[in-house]
């Protein structure tokens, strides 16, 4: 007995906690809240609710809830009753907490995504595109690509493909002039099989965005035939010269082909418009040390350590860049030099890497270049 009345008095706290005016502001989640007078009924009912879900009674514990969050138009309420329900597998009643947390809130992403999973769990699709439609007009012009994206994602949870790429062309056929509303129809239409259409749209979207670099990686990564890919990149280029991105892939693509030297031009040029850029500066170090050209290789690869300093990040760091530095000193005989970068690579090579590019000393004292290449 004392247990349980332990176990009451706690209860009671953590309610009132729940329910305090002082604790709105820190719970609501961007919600609006209403003012809730806490009295011994109320304390009691939500506890009810609680000790109902405790001791398994799912159903019980959902009802007390629901009637809580109806009277009081508390999201949180509507929340936990939303809860109870998926705990206790009432797919019906579920809905119906959802459907409530969302009137009640209806600025709340998390509620219109409940009620929207929910809807397409239950098979009742022109529901779900009446919920999406209004999440779409609600949203302002910059939050619209996260909801786009959000747009996408939950209607890859549909089942049946095709119904779901029809449900996404009809939402998204308002937003023609949207760039994300046409790169996700385009990319819709490549999951579903109809590269005609993925093209229509993405020379749409590059259309109406001339300078995008994002349509015209994603155009030149529908495109079948390599050379016209290519050729895509090339006359973005000559459009959009400072391009980073487009260029970057455009390099890429030489070296792959075996076109050093074209490539080397194309690094070139982007050191021209982004003089500090660590990838550029890494590539041509490689490069250069690959032809031959040490005092150019030393000059791009001190330039490009520098440029890390004491914090790498995730894609690179200066490790490769030290030893291939360290062997461009062991061949001047420079030995005070070979050591320290070696130490420091060594030292380096203790961080975690994925670098893009790197380099190797052969056997045979020759320079070798891999170049990983994004797909």
């Amino acid at each position: 007995m004392k247990i349980f009345r332990a176990i009451l008095t706690l209860s009671a706290a953590f309610a009132s906690a729940v329910l305090l005016p002082s604790a709105r502001a820190e719970q609501s989640g961007g919600e609006s809240l209403p003012n809730i007078a806490v009295t011994e009924q109320l304390i009691q009912k939500y506890l009810s609710a609680e000790l109902s879900f405790q001791r398994g009674d799912k159903f019980a514990a959902y009802s007390t809830m629901m009637s809580l969050a109806r009277s009081l138009r508390d999201p949180r309420l509507a929340r936990r009753a939303l809860e109870f329900a998926i705990s206790g597998s009432l797919g019906g009643e579920a809905l119906k907490a959802a459907r409530l947390w969302r009137e009640i809130a209806p600025q709340s992403e998390e509620a219109t995504q409940a009620v929207v999973g929910l809807l397409i769990s239950s098979g009742r699709i022109d529901e779900v595109k009446t919920v999406l439609a209004q999440q779409l007009a609600a949203s302002s012009p910059e939050a619209l690509p996260n909801t786009i994206a959000l747009l996408q994602r939950q209607l890859a949870r549909v089942q049946d493909r095709s119904r779901a790429y029809g449900l996404l062309r009809e939402l998204l056929e308002p937003y023609g002039d949207v760039l994300d509303a046409r790169l996700t129809l385009a990319q819709a239409a490549m999951v579903a099989g109809d590269r005609a259409t993925a093209l229509t749209e993405t020379r749409a979207a590059l259309a109406k965005h001339p300078s995008s670099d994002l349509a015209a990686l994603v155009l030149a990564q529908i495109i079948e035939d390599r050379a016209e890919s290519i050729q895509s990149l090339v006359a973005f280029l000559q459009k959009n010269p400072k391009s980073r991105e487009v260029r970057l892939a455009y390099a890429r693509t030489l070296i792959e082909q075996n076109k050093v030297a074209e490539a080397k031009a194309q690094f070139a040029l982007l050191l021209t418009h982004h003089p500090d850029d660590r990838t550029t500066l890494y590539a041509l170090g490689l490069m250069a040390a690959q032809a031959g050209e040490m005092r150019e290789a030393e000059s791009y690869l001190s330039k490009y350590i520098q440029t890390l300093g004491d914090q790498p990040d995730r894609e690179r760091d200066s490790t490769q860049a030290l030893l291939v530095l360290a062997q461009i000193a062991e061949d001047k005989n420079d030995r005070v030099a070979t050591s320290a970068r070696r130490c420091a690579a060594r030292c380096c090579s203790q961080r975690p890497k994925t670098p893009r590019l790197h380099a190797r000393y052969c056997s045979k004292r020759k320079y070798e270049m891999m170049m990983i290449v994004p797909s």
